[in-house]
């Protein structure tokens, strides 16, 4: 009989993710099932697929699959391919909720990159905010403070959300200004933002 995924586990393990970037979420999964976690990600035993497609545009399916409650929203995505297409980054941050866990949900974060992938809960929300507001101020400050390595070439955000475009163009420049000189033959003089 197929083990039942349980939501509330899975969400207490997000919740102890916060700014962890050693979280590993397929151990999360393979508590909220409560099977041990083989390497090739599925346990013939229940017949479960343990494999969380972790990369950048597959991530949203791969919550829907582990429970049809979870919703993932893409909020802000960041790409770099000045390095050449082996050397791609995508960093995205997005908003998690189930409508079955009342008055908790996530804004997570993941960096990917060619063979590197980190994933974590940027915040906990556990209260009613105005979150169209107040998850876009925590993005441009993450950027701030977490002086991402990459280059903006290009930068999508979700316009169902508040942005200040000003504070995030300028918050994109400083930080391409720093990286730019660090990697001399990079042109990123016309940074890409727009809508997801």
């Amino acid at each position: 009989m197929k083990k039942k995924f349980d939501l509330n586990i899975f969400f207490s393990e997000l919740k102890s993710s916060i700014k962890n970037p050693a979280f590993d979420i397929g151990t999360a999964i393979s508590k909220s099932f409560n099977v041990d976690r083989y390497d090739g990600y599925y346990d013939i035993e229940n017949k479960l697929d343990l494999l969380f497609n972790n990369t950048i545009g597959s991530i949203k399916k791969s919550f829907s699959k582990l429970h049809s409650s979870i919703k993932y929203i893409p909020v802000l995505k960041i790409l770099d391919t000045t390095q050449g297409p082996d050397h791609f980054i995508i960093i995205e941050y997005a908003y998690i909720f189930s409508k079955n866990i009342d008055n908790q949900s996530f804004l997570f974060y993941s960096h990917n990159r060619p063979g590197h992938e980190i994933h974590y809960v940027l915040k906990v929300f556990n209260n009613k905010i105005d979150f169209k507001r107040e998850v876009p101020k925590i993005i441009i400050k993450d950027i701030q403070n977490n002086k991402l390595k990459c280059l903006f070439e290009e930068v999508s955000y979700n316009e169902n959300y508040v942005w200040n475009i000003v504070s995030l163009k300028k918050i994109i420049n400083k930080s391409n200004k720093k990286m730019i000189k660090k990697i001399l033959n990079s042109d990123l003089s016309n940074v890409t933002i727009k809508k997801m």
